[in-house]
């Protein structure tokens, strides 16, 4: 089966960011992995959903809720 590829602006709306920032986290090599053919950038859908869900949650609400046990 061949592995489907999402575009930056398909990403962006699934994860909620915007393309600006995954276009500036991959020069500096950070975010979910992508791959480029010719000039179209394509991420993933396996590595972005395994991305996402490696991705921390509460943040420092957590944090917050942590310290007052």
């Amino acid at each position: 089966m061949a592995a489907k590829y999402l575009n930056e602006k398909q990403v962006a709306e699934i994860t909620g960011l915007s393309v600006k920032t995954l276009q500036r986290w991959r020069l500096f090599g950070e975010g979910p992995e992508w791959k480029k053919f010719g000039t179209a950038v394509r991420y993933p859908a396996d590595a972005l959903e395994t991305w996402i869900e490696s991705a921390p949650r509460g943040g420092c609400l957590q944090i917050r809720f942590d310290q007052n046990k």
